[in-house]
């Protein structure tokens, strides 16, 4: 089962939210949430800030309620298996 921590970093990733981004907009430290992912738990009033700044609440994050954010969908592109290009001089 997931925890807490590990499902928050799971939705900045889907929602295309990066450590920095939070360091910067919310003034926690990169360090810190680097360290909340090797165990380290985190104080309630920086994770709570966390939780605002990527726009989701406790429940959401809790599964008691369903999110209401859509995941950014990974971009894709086509397979070009062996195909040349060719660079033409004009």
């Amino acid at each position: 089962m997931e925890n807490y921590v590990s499902k928050l970093f799971r939705i900045m990733e889907e929602k295309g939210i990066t450590a920095y981004q939070i360091s910067k907009g919310t003034g926690i430290g990169q360090t810190t949430l680097s360290s909340w992912k090797t165990g380290t738990k985190p104080a309630m009033d920086k994770f709570v800030l966390v939780l605002q700044y990527i726009g989701i609440s406790s429940d959401e994050l809790f599964g008691l309620r369903e999110p209401e954010y859509t995941p950014k969908k990974k971009k894709s592109y086509p397979n070009t298996g062996n195909m040349m290009y060719i660079k033409k001089n004009y």
